[in-house]
């Protein structure tokens, strides 16, 4: 990684393409783990609905 310093900004650059394949790998995963989240949060509220509770 270089990191070239213009004033007070930084720019940050990825020189190896290992590290840009980790970081789409990354994404990956982190987007399949959000999906599934997101896939139980829909049955928990849909299981609240049709039960018609408002929780005790």
């Amino acid at each position: 990684m270089t990191a070239p310093r213009d004033g007070a900004t930084v720019v940050y650059a990825l020189t190896g393409g290992d590290v840009a394949e980790l970081m789409r790998a990354a994404r990956r995963i982190l987007t399949e783990l959000l999906t599934g989240q997101q896939g139980l949060l829909a049955q928990l509220h849909e299981a609240e609905t049709s039960s018609g509770g408002a929780g005790t």
